[in-house]
């Protein structure tokens, strides 16, 4: 069984709260594990989720995408996996926007990227890992 997922963190969406009081109307970051399943998404198997906790600036959700899915699990158990995932992040005491997996992935690649910058050997150029 085979789920394949899409996690884009780089978007312009953002969301807020909203807080009726005396003075008004006040918006605010949502507050963390806030997903959203409805209304803005399209028709396929997609979902954003605000895993962090923002203290300053403007909070930005991740979005989900699941393109492929051969499981039995259900949605909500999609839901909280990839917001579980977000705190399993061993640098970190909190959530953090991505799953840790996808931030290691993406650690690797930029430590990878930075270290092979010179020519690679011409034995390894036929190297699947090296292509």
């Amino acid at each position: 069984q085979f789920a394949h997922i899409i996690v884009t963190k780089r978007i312009s969406d953002k969301f807020f709260e909203f807080e009726e009081g005396r003075d008004g109307t006040t918006y605010r970051n949502p507050s963390s594990g806030t997903m959203v399943c409805s209304d803005i998404v399209s028709g396929s198997f997609e979902y954003f989720i605000c895993a962090q906790n923002v203290t300053q600036g403007t909070a930005k959700p991740t979005r989900y995408q699941v393109v492929h899915n051969t499981t039995k699990l259900s949605a909500d158990t999609f839901y909280c996996l990839t917001f579980q995932q977000c705190f399993n992040y061993y640098n970190w005491t909190g959530a953090i926007r991505t799953p840790a997996c996808v931030q290691y992935a993406h650690k690797l690649a930029y430590l990878a990227g930075q270290t092979f910058q010179d020519q690679i050997h011409v034995n390894l150029e036929n190297f699947l890992s090296y292509i």
